[in-house]
């Protein structure tokens, strides 16, 4: 009986115990987040309450933490909301932080959150449809073999209309030649009357 009795009173104690600890209910470690996520947990009206604050960081860089909220008052139930949309996609932790009148701290995490906002989100590969064997031919017997040709016939080009004849190459070559001579000529000219 006194067994008993001393193991009720270790459960009434163990339960009031559970009720002093600040939590952590929602989300839950390794949930895949998008938008607008409702943070759910409990900080409970502790002696020598300060303040409690809800943060992220990232995955790659724990050490570094982002404040979501900062609570003055102990509550219970939806603590805040936390904006995903704003952050990367990746893999975040979140963190409940109590911190008392005296400087000491009590904390709880969620650990390996992914947030997938902007990827797209995996869908499974189906598999091929097998395609049934087709039976081989009997010994002795060929089956026609379908002839392949893997390079098309050249389709001729039309006649190019501004081509331009050898002839009239030349002549054009000869104008150009003739008017950069009389050009430097005229230079020349120019610069002996000045110099004298």
């Amino acid at each position: 009986m006194g067994l008993l009795l001393m193991g009720w009173a270790w459960m009434g104690v163990s339960a009031v115990l559970a009720q002093e600890e600040i939590a952590l209910w929602a989300p839950r470690s390794y949930e895949t987040l998008q938008g607008q996520v409702v943070i759910q947990g409990r900080i409970p009206p502790l002696e020598g309450f300060a303040w409690a604050e809800i943060a992220f960081a990232s995955a790659d860089s724990p050490q570094t933490w982002f404040l979501i909220q900062r609570l003055e008052q102990p509550t219970e139930g939806p603590l805040t909301v936390w904006d995903t949309r704003q952050v990367r996609d990746g893999v975040y932790h979140l963190r409940l932080l109590v911190v008392f009148q005296d400087g000491r701290q009590q904390e709880v995490r969620v650990e390996a959150l992914r947030l997938q906002n902007y990827l797209p989100t995996a869908t499974p590969t189906p598999f091929p449809t097998p395609v049934p064997l087709q039976p081989l031919a009997p010994p002795g017997i060929l089956s026609p073999t379908p002839t392949a040709t893997f390079w098309p016939t050249p389709t001729p080009l039309p006649a190019n209309p501004l081509s331009t004849s050898q002839e009239a190459l030349a002549r054009i070559w000869g104008w150009g030649l003739a008017t950069g001579l009389l050009t430097v000529t005229i230079l020349i000219l120019g610069i002996r009357r000045r110099s004298l």
